[in-house]
């Protein structure tokens, strides 16, 4: 059974590296907004040196939402 983790990132300016916390993550956890948000970006970033982007394309994410419809961000479930 794998060990949930909750990371927030944030900082006063707005700018945080979030290389070292995607690194630990086996899977991403999303509300409905943050999905909508990063699904809408993240997805165009295929540079295979931005290990954020490879992390976030290539791992589970794990949708949380009762008024999505459907997911189309590779390697994503969602239940209502």
């Amino acid at each position: 059974m794998r060990k949930p983790v909750v990371g927030t990132f944030l900082t006063l300016d707005g700018v945080e590296i979030m290389t070292e916390w995607t690194d630990r993550a086996g899977a991403f956890l999303f509300g409905r907004k943050t999905y909508e948000i990063f699904a809408g970006s993240w997805p165009k970033s295929t540079d295979p040196t931005d290990k954020i982007a490879m992390a976030l394309n290539t791992r589970p994410k794990f949708v949380a939402s009762r008024t999505l419809d459907k997911v189309s961000w590779s390697n994503s479930i969602f239940d209502c």
